[in-house]
């Protein structure tokens, strides 16, 4: 069975937890691998908005560049936010984004399903 590609992370994000000249390289490493999930992520659900015909794709991509580019500006400021910065964008992501962006998102795509309804 393939690794799950977050697994790594998890157990990097426990490490994070000790003592602060290690939490700062992890939190880095983590932060990182945050980006290059949540930029993939979000890659993925672009091309199935333009798979689907999703009405609201471009409204949806301004905000996946919006948050990436938020998201590097925080990477540049870990030193300053450290760990805060870590959670503060997961619960972004997680309660804003995922719960009110892309959850329309998925029942769209549900029901072009069930109609047959593709665009590509």
């Amino acid at each position: 069975m393939a690794p799950i590609p977050h697994e790594g992370l998890a157990r990097r994000a426990i490490t994070a937890l000790t003592p602060e000249r290690k939490r700062r390289a992890c939190g880095r490493e983590i932060i990182r691998g945050l980006y290059r999930l949540t930029a993939d992520h979000f890659a993925h659900e672009e091309l199935l908005m333009k798979e689907f015909g999703y009405d609201q794709a471009v409204a949806h991509t301004e905000l996946h560049n919006a948050m990436l580019a938020s998201f590097l500006d925080m990477i540049d400021d870990f030193d300053r936010y450290g760990a805060d910065l870590i959670a503060a964008f997961v619960e972004q992501w997680i309660a804003g984004h995922l719960f009110q962006e892309d959850m329309p998102l998925a029942r769209f795509i549900q029901r072009s399903q069930k109609t047959g309804r593709l665009v590509a």
